[in-house]
């Protein structure tokens, strides 16, 4: 998922769209699998959830938090329909969710403004390559990379002074 949107522009809709499904399916699994067992309430694996998602999916910060409430959607559901849910642990655990939804909403922001400033860098760079060379070289800076220059057997260098530039100059 990280590959396809980070590399591939066309696909970052449907990565990111595909990436959300995933990990709301898998904090209402988690949610309640955890409340049919009867068991209290686990968020461990729900807030590893929002932290996994805010770390290391391209998502934005508003994004981030649509993700953080469903899952804190599934959570209240599931708490509700558990046996055993106690006051102090629903608060407990509704503490650690948004917690960790802030954290993964913070990391979401960063990354995506580093995203972004990535990629116009390497928007200006390819404009002011093209400015100051000719088509086929940047074509085959960006294709491979590093060093284009060719090989000239022999070559020409001339070196010219004018008479007073320096005092002209000045």
């Amino acid at each position: 998922a990280l590959f396809a949107s980070t590399f591939w522009r066309p696909a970052q809709g449907l990565v990111r769209a595909l990436s959300a499904l995933m990990i709301t399916t898998v904090a209402a699994y988690a949610a309640w699998t955890n409340a049919d067992v009867g068991a209290p309430l686990d968020t461990r694996s729900l807030s590893l959830s929002i932290l996994a998602a805010g770390l290391l999916f391209p998502f934005s910060a508003s994004a981030m938090l649509a993700l953080s409430a469903a899952v804190l959607a599934f959570y209240f559901v599931a708490a509700s329909s558990a046996v055993e849910a106690a006051p102090e642990a629903i608060a407990g655990g509704t503490f650690f969710l948004v917690g960790a939804s802030v954290l993964a909403t913070i990391a979401a922001l960063l990354s995506s403004r580093l995203r972004e400033r990535e990629f116009r860098a390497r928007h200006q760079t390819e404009a002011l390559l093209r400015n100051m060379l000719p088509e086929a070289i940047v074509a085959r800076l960006m294709k491979e990379g590093g060093s284009v220059a060719d090989r000239h057997a022999e070559a020409t260098v001339m070196f010219a002074d004018i008479v007073g530039f320096t005092s002209m100059s000045a």
